[in-house]
């Protein structure tokens, strides 16, 4: 296995694709505790982070089958477009806000549809393996600098949350 013969394109798609490390990683620590800051129940965020598996399934396979007919790069930018303005209303601190926009994010999904960008290029160049695995690997280093991610606010104060959405972006 020879990471060289994924080539420049390969590895800079497998390092945005691996970018949503840094989702996962954030929103493990970071996301209840800034629920908590504004003034949402623990029931709530529980609730809200329930549902937010529930609606990223959902909004998988979605997304999925719309990747099947739609153009791919189209697609993954406007789900970009969407995910991005979710995230800036998440900043508002406004408690209903932050739910709803966080739910709607994970319908957005816009990773499917890079992960498949990602896959039809490394099955042209029949570097899957390869691929993959640096994908895998470059994903466990992301969500490490999410979850490190977490004392900014100690810092920082509420800059420090705001940071960390436009790290999500």
């Amino acid at each position: 296995m020879s990471f060289r013969r994924i080539g420049r394109v390969g590895f800079l798609l497998v390092t945005a694709n691996s970018l949503s490390g840094i989702i996962w990683g954030a929103n493990s620590v970071i996301l209840s505790i800034y629920m908590l800051n504004i003034g949402i129940s623990t029931t709530l965020i529980g609730i809200v982070l329930g549902l937010f598996s529930l609606m990223n399934a959902l909004g998988s396979l979605v997304v999925g089958y719309l990747t099947d007919f739609m153009d791919r790069v189209r697609l993954f930018t406007v789900l970009s477009i969407i995910s991005g303005s979710l995230i800036l209303l998440m900043a508002t601190g406004v408690p209903i806000i932050v739910s709803i926009a966080y739910l709607l994010a994970a319908l957005f999904n816009r990773y499917v549809v890079l992960t498949a960008i990602v896959g039809e290029f490394a099955k042209q160049r029949n570097v899957s393996d390869e691929a993959f695995s640096l994908s895998s690997s470059f994903n466990v280093v992301f969500s490490v600098v999410g979850s490190a991610m977490a004392v900014l606010p100690s810092y920082l104060g509420r800059l420090g949350y705001e940071l960390i959405f436009i790290a999500r972006q």
